[in-house]
């Protein structure tokens, strides 16, 4: 996913949309509940371990870090002449990011840019998603070496615009939006073969964050009181969960908010906001770990305005910042920091925590004119210091 420079209140908004998008996997919804069959599996080439392994690529890829060891990356080129071949690529890296091996090559639908996702929930059972058109949906019961091709409800043009979200390898919901901008959610319990239509959720919701089976928040846009939706019943209700304004912010009903959340490892959430009518751009944020009753803002963080994407959370309340060729941890869910390093490497450093000590990262090179080149790297202790690993190639 392509990184963002910290700059005016348009790009933090733009920013916060991408990373947002980042925790759904966004795919078209239907006007109604269809019964779909498994399609016939589908047999990728396997391919050997990477012969000559690259530290960057600017092709768009979209990851999933199961463990220190393994990770999945779906990814397809951006640039002549490689896209107008209209390939995409599953691939997998069992070693920390030393080789990478082809586990799918499929052909896309459409267009030069599509949101995708690739999401393992064991070592055996993974979705990926490419929102084309029409998109593509596929799952895998034995680790990536054969894939079934899943049909999704589908009823509008642009599937870029729905969003799709899986608790564990069978229960998922799609957020899709009807033409007069009213939501329309979705459910399924069986991997995505049967959708069914539940109730509509509430206006303004624009995100799906789901926890398991049961617990699903929705992020929101719109004016009036700041909020998030919790639904502790796979989406059959939605409960509201109002957040306090931040007392620096004086004129709150002049603009339009967005909010999105990230789940904490545990219970706890982070919800953060949007607006342009701030006079900072509006970026705030707030935790809560008692199922949004209440609500405690986190203080800006040190010597960055950016949120998404720069935080790794290793647990509730132990984070790790990185930003600015330093470390900076927190063990009270960002009230605090202390700055371990100012030694980190001159990258763009993008993490996500697996345990206490490991982390994987994407990386981009500071001043890179094009943010789409990026690479990977890795940690084993706890972000201190960071090792470039190699990216899967397209070819």
């Amino acid at each position: 996913m392509d990184a963002a420079d910290p700059g005016g209140s348009t790009r933090r908004k733009r920013r916060a949309v991408a990373w947002g998008a980042a925790a759904t996997i966004v795919v078209i919804a239907a006007g109604f509940a269809y019964l779909y069959k498994p399609q016939p599996a589908l047999s990728p080439p396997v391919a050997s371990p990477t012969a000559e392994p690259v530290g960057f690529t600017d092709d768009l890829m979209f990851t999933d870090f199961t463990s220190s060891e393994v990770a999945w990356a779906l990814h397809y080129p951006t640039r002549a002449p490689q896209i107008t071949e209209g390939q995409f690529w599953i691939s997998r890296t069992v070693d920390g990011g030393r080789h990478w091996q082809v586990r799918f090559k499929g052909k896309r639908t459409s267009g030069a840019f599509s949101p995708a996702t690739i999401r393992f929930f064991d070592k055996d059972h993974g979705l990926a998603f490419l929102g084309d058109s029409p998109p593509q949906f596929l799952s895998t019961t034995n680790g990536g070496a054969n894939w079934q091709s899943v049909l999704v409800p589908s009823s509008v043009e642009d599937p870029q615009r729905t969003q799709i979200a899986f608790g564990d390898a069978s229960h998922g919901w799609v957020l899709d939006r009807a033409v007069d901008g009213q939501p329309l959610l979705y459910e399924t319990r069986d991997g995505g073969y049967l959708w069914k239509r539940l109730a509509d959720p509430p206006a303004g919701a624009q995100a799906l964050f789901p926890r398991r089976t049961a617990e699903v928040w929705i992020g929101w846009h719109g004016t009036g009181p700041l909020r998030v939706y919790l639904s502790i019943d796979s989406g059959h209700s939605w409960q509201l969960r109002e957040i306090p304004y931040p007392a620096s912010v004086s004129n709150a009903s002049t603009g339009a908010w967005a909010t999105f959340v990230q789940l904490l490892p545990g219970t706890g959430v982070v919800v953060t906001a949007y607006c342009d009518c701030t006079r900072d751009g509006g970026a705030y944020v707030w935790t809560s770990f008692d199922g949004g009753a209440t609500w405690r803002i986190v203080p800006p963080y040190p010597g960055s305005s950016q949120f998404f994407g720069r935080v790794a959370f290793q647990d509730g309340l132990h984070w790790w910042l990185v930003f600015d060729q330093k470390l900076q941890r927190s063990s009270d869910a960002g009230q605090t920091w202390t700055q371990v390093s100012d030694q980190l490497p001159g990258w763009r450093i993008f993490p996500t925590s697996v345990d206490a000590q490991h982390a994987w990262a994407l990386i981009t090179e500071s001043g890179a004119p094009d943010l789409r080149v990026h690479g990977l790297a890795t940690t084993s202790d706890a972000g201190l210091h960071w090792t470039r690993v190699t990216v899967p190639i397209s070819s």
